[in-house]
């Protein structure tokens, strides 16, 4: 069983005191907790195989994660992260992707 890392994103209050904004470049709704846990892609259908991915973060909206598949912009996917009753399995649509210098894609995805 994979060994899990997780650390919280330290997050800023806005000059007027609301809650869960990131100062730092605006896009953070919800705290993020970083993570080096695997995770899978699932198929449309059962016959279509998992693909395994890298969970890098997780929020209450979404996920950030390490593919060496490239998914395409608003594509709706399947994600499942965690094993065991611990586990966490939702549909997401893809809102950012950038090529990574080992070949691999980051990803993020807001869940559904």
């Amino acid at each position: 069983m994979p060994v899990i890392e997780a650390e919280t994103i330290e997050q800023k209050q806005s000059p007027d005191n609301s809650a869960g904004e990131e100062m730092r470049d605006g896009r953070r709704r919800r705290h993020r907790v970083r993570s080096r846990v695997l995770g899978w892609l699932l198929g449309q259908d059962t016959l279509e195989k998992a693909r395994e991915i890298l969970v890098r973060d997780v929020s209450r909206l979404g996920v950030g994660f390490e593919s060496s598949w490239m998914p395409r912009l608003e594509q709706m996917i399947k994600i499942r992260i965690g094993m065991g009753p611990m586990r966490l399995a939702r549909a997401a649509r893809v809102v950012n992707v950038r090529r990574l210098g080992n070949g691999t894609f980051c990803v993020g995805a807001e869940f559904c």
